[in-house]
């Protein structure tokens, strides 16, 4: 159930993304969502994104993300 959960949050977060490609929250979102799902590439790509759209949100949101990003590479050792 939490997995499906979780897949609807990121197709839900790359939906708003694509409706909203010039909002950079929305590269934070995608990307927190992306790496509780396991999908580190994505959610790399959407950190860079974010780091050039607004560099700001990626600075106030670093801790987070990296955190974040740790917590799937933490996972995937044990998959």
């Amino acid at each position: 159930f939490l997995q499906k959960k979780r897949k609807f949050q990121l197709d839900a977060a790359l939906a708003a993304l694509q409706w909203n490609e010039d909002v950079p929250i929305y590269y934070l979102i995608f990307a927190i969502q992306a790496y509780r799902m396991g999908e580190i590439s994505y959610g790399n790509e959407a950190v860079q994104q974010l780091k050039k759209l607004n560099p700001s949100i990626y600075a106030l949101n670093q801790t987070t993300l990296n955190q974040s990003l740790q917590e799937a590479i933490r996972r995937q050792k044990f998959d």
